[in-house]
């Protein structure tokens, strides 16, 4: 008897060029990702060399309040916007959310600038009775005023484009061009100076958001989707409801990655800073191959997810964690016994002390490998609440960690509290899966066989 054939899936035209689509995104994004690390550690490199210690914390420090205050004059737009102009082109391909992409910009460019005349009225009123104005300080404040406008614009620029599709063209002018424009500055400019205030460093990085900025309103105003024609309405109120979810989110995200830095030079010394910047930027190459593993293993989990092949979620995701553990092992050892050597070829002697945080980095991105992928797991089968839930208690436990550590350990004792929150956390994530939904996803598990894999997957 001839067995009759089984159903097979048969995907739609359409189907089909969303995934290649998503793919293809996501191929893109973790390039640009690779890349833009690659262009941070070379800025960071030629910035060390040229600042020192004490001025690279000041320098990262400005910058860190930088980043964060420019999410609350995003208004948490960006979000909105990929959101909304993705539902509006799924419902009418021919529709121009313009208003609401060229609103949004209005409101977040008045916002900044009227608390950047605020900052400068209170500058004029502070020192109105000196005998001279402090120049530096007041360009600082300029630069940094005008860096937070162009950083959160830039992200709103980047939350239309994302929105019309173009996923990898809207991460463009901030992840590579951005980086790329500052390291080929700050390379000629740095050879064979020295350098005794971050000015000329901070002057350098606002002419680079500057000009990505520009590169991020050609790409939007080559978009023929897009018009700057539209009528806008400069409502503060109507957009603050829009995206207040979504800027509780990304705030939450931000925060929670620039929580050491800021924490560390408010209770430590400015060297501090620095030795912990050019540790977390270094160890930053050893995360890159998790890029590549988690961009493929959320489409598969979805689809496991969605066919009822839970415990294959389980055997797919331990195995990712057992293969990123021991293709960080080699690099982790050496760089844990050699961190005071590595410190001083890549930034040169007085970066040396720097090798506690750097050890701890190692270890601890070590043994965040063994459960890092929780998150994406939990979004891909519908638990988004939980995995919101697990970055808000990552951000509050490294709070509480660097109250506690940072006064005795230094920068060592915030690399302490960003490893062991990320790491904790992250397991309470795998031990909630494992009690709910009866799945061990960590690599603390049988040694997986891929040939039994691989036919449970196809």
């Amino acid at each position: 008897m001839k067995k009759k054939p089984g159903k097979r899936l048969v995907r739609s035209r359409s189907e089909k060029n969303l995934v290649s689509v998503l793919l293809v995104g996501g191929a893109g994004g973790v390039g640009v990702k690779i890349v833009n690390v690659m262009l941070q550690v070379g800025s960071s490199v030629v910035v060390a060399r040229c600042l020192g210690p004490s001025l690279l914390g000041v320098y990262t420090l400005l910058m860190s309040a930088v980043q964060v205050s420019s999410v609350f004059f995003q208004l948490g737009m960006p979000s909105y916007l990929v959101r909304y102009i993705s539902a509006q082109r799924a419902v009418e391909n021919n529709i121009k959310p313009s208003e609401v992409v060229v609103s949004s910009l209005l409101v977040s460019f008045t916002a900044t600038l009227i608390c950047t005349i605020i900052a400068v009225c209170v500058y004029f009123l502070l020192f109105f009775f000196t005998d001279h104005l402090n120049t530096v300080s007041f360009n600082l404040i300029l630069m940094m005023s005008l860096m937070t406008c162009l950083y959160a614009l830039i992200t709103i620029i980047s939350g239309a484009d994302r929105g019309y599709g173009n996923v990898v063209k809207s991460q463009v002018p901030v992840q590579i061009v951005r980086p790329f424009i500052f390291l080929i500055i700050i390379s000629f400019f740095a050879s064979g100076i020295e350098v005794d205030s971050v000015n000329p460093i901070l002057f350098v990085n606002f002419l680079s958001v500057l000009l990505a900025f520009f590169v991020s309103l050609y790409f939007l105003a080559r978009n023929r989707e897009f018009s700057w024609n539209s009528p806008c309405r400069l409502d503060f109120r109507k957009y603050i409801k829009l995206g207040f979810p979504f800027l509780l989110l990304s705030g939450t995200q931000v925060f929670s990655q620039h929580i050491d830095i800021l924490m560390l030079g408010a209770m430590a010394e400015d060297s501090s800073v620095g030795a912990y910047k050019v540790s977390a930027q270094l160890t930053d190459i050893l995360v890159m191959p998790l890029l590549a593993v988690s961009l493929a293993i959320g489409p598969v989990v979805a689809r496991l997810q969605s066919v009822g092949k839970v415990d294959v979620i389980g055997e797919l995701v331990g195995a990712c964690h057992q293969v990123a553990f021991v293709c960080l092992v080699p690099a982790a050892i050496v760089i844990a016994i050699y961190a005071e050597m590595v410190l001083t070829f890549v930034y040169g002697d007085s970066f040396a002390g720097a090798s506690h945080s750097l050890v701890v980095f190692a270890i601890g991105k070590l043994l965040y490998s063994t459960v890092c992928f929780s998150g994406i797991v939990l979004s891909m089968i519908g638990k988004p609440n939980v995995a919101s839930a697990i970055a808000a208690g990552t951000l509050v436990f490294n709070g509480v960690l660097n109250f506690i550590l940072i006064p005795q350990l230094g920068s060592a004792g915030a690399a302490i509290a960003t490893c062991v929150s990320q790491v904790v956390v992250n397991s309470i994530g795998c031990c909630w899966m494992l009690k709910v939904i009866g799945v061990n996803v960590s690599a603390f598990r049988k040694v997986f066989s891929l040939k039994k894999l691989r036919s449970e997957i196809i």
